[in-house]
């Protein structure tokens, strides 16, 4: 796997992206494009993630929080994954 003329991506970035995607996906489960903003804030010993959605975001948040196992996220980003508002 080619990183855009840098060289080769190291398996934990490619951890990393595959996570981040995952977690986007989740977020837009409704595929209804309700998620317009979305931001991973590093604190000492969490990953707080802070995204802005349109309406109802209930469901998004259910997705997420049943699909992104903590323990994964710990694995891949050394660190816990916090949802807030």
């Amino acid at each position: 796997m080619r990183h855009h003329r840098k060289g080769s991506a190291g398996d934990d970035l490619v951890a990393r992206c595959a996570l981040l995607l995952r977690l986007a996906e989740r977020l837009d489960r409704g595929q209804d494009q309700a998620v317009f903003e979305a931001r991973l804030v590093a604190e000492r010993r969490v990953l707080r993630l802070r995204p802005r959605l349109r309406g109802d975001d209930r469901l998004a948040r259910w997705s997420l929080e049943r699909r992104v196992s903590d323990a994964v996220f710990r694995r891949v980003f050394g660190r816990r994954l916090v949802l807030t508002a």
